[in-house]
């Protein structure tokens, strides 16, 4: 017997890798009495519960029936599950059915990465997550090991707008590319758990957090660190300044009320000003900032509102014709945002 409210948690969190395809397995919710399991070909979700099953249960169906006005407590039987006088059969699927465990994995890697319980450097990167699938360097995020010691790099992409951050690790060297929705699932069960650990094989990833649950995700090939590398190199080690506290209201100002039109920014010594104009339209303002040289570019106010809103409070920026660059430090780990620039009003 299981709580209604634990089993619609646990059929929650493995939501993302329950699929609608014709396969029977990808819409399932497999049950090994200790866990409940998901998986759909690119992610596999693992949930520890206690619900006396062995095998897959249609997941779509027990979540509906699972809505409804039932009771709070959920009975297996032999013919699917019941609930205060309220029952749901459903067919059993054996559980060999089930196509991936991560068990294969583990005893066949060609590398290992460990990296240290720090969910920032994932949302920092995930401001920009691409997802095209015909350009690797655009999909999902570039992990890719330093020549330091202890350190690797996270890259991501959607083609206007490229972030990196570097993340504190251990373990044997990785380049591989984080699929975009191992990323999102990633941050999505890090809100109500704590993320531990991130284990890298050559074509699967495995998160693990205190809870137990373990995220699997695909992995993929034709890495190009150099892409990200050669861009984020021209921008290290500049002058810039503190973002000021009044600057992201008025970016968010911005992208609310004009959000397809290019925003202006201007530099002076020690001043910032802000436009954004279209037809009888107008936000202008200016606000004092820590800069003493003149700079001039145009960029989306939504991509910028994005990046400023990235993790990482201790944030600073420097203007340019190409781009606006943010960047971020969080201990010893810091992180670059660099927004592209557009045509000008």
């Amino acid at each position: 017997m299981v709580t209604k409210k634990e089993l619609k948690k646990a059929l929650r969190i493995i939501a993302p890798a329950i699929s609608q395809k014709a396969i029977p397995a990808f819409r399932c919710a497999f049950f090994n009495r200790n866990y409940v399991c998901s998986y759909d070909d690119e992610l596999f979700i693992k949930v520890p519960i206690a619900f006396d099953v062995i095998g897959g249960l249609d997941a779509t169906a027990l979540k509906k029936w699972l809505d409804s006005d039932i009771g709070d407590d959920v009975v297996p039987t032999p013919s699917g599950v019941e609930s205060n006088g309220s029952s749901l059969k459903l067919p059993r699927i054996s559980i060999d059915d089930l196509l991936f465990n991560g068990e294969e994995i583990t005893t066949g890697r060609s590398f290992l990465f460990d990296v240290a319980p720090n969910i920032v450097p994932f949302k920092f990167v995930f401001c920009c997550l691409g997802v095209d699938s015909l350009w690797p360097s655009r999909r999902g995020v570039t992990l890719a090991s330093f020549q330091l010691k202890n350190v690797a790099c996270l890259y991501s992409t959607n083609n206007a707008v490229l972030a990196n951050h570097t993340i504190s690790c251990h373990g044997d060297n990785a380049e591989v590319i984080l699929g975009p929705r191992f990323i999102e699932t990633l941050i999505s069960i890090e809100k109500t758990n704590t993320f531990t650990e991130l284990l890298v094989y050559d074509t699967w990833a495995l998160a693990k957090f205190s809870s137990g649950i373990e995220l699997w995700g695909r992995c993929y090939g034709d890495v190009d660190v150099d892409l990200f590398r050669n861009v984020f190199v021209r921008y290290e080690g500049l002058d810039a300044f503190r973002v000021p506290e009044n600057f992201l209201p008025i970016v968010h100002r911005c992208a609310k009320v004009l959000p397809s039109v290019p925003m202006m920014l201007a530099t002076a010594p020690g001043e910032l000003k802000v436009l954004a104009t279209l037809d009888d339209i107008e936000i202008e303002e200016s606000i004092s900032c820590s800069f003493d040289n003149h700079s001039l570019t145009y960029v989306n106010s939504k991509r910028l509102y994005e990046a400023l809103m990235a993790p990482n409070e201790n944030k600073f920026m420097s203007i340019w014709s190409d781009c606006v660059v943010i960047e971020a430090s969080n201990g010893d780990e810091t992180g670059m945002i660099c927004v592209s620039s557009e045509p000008g009003l």
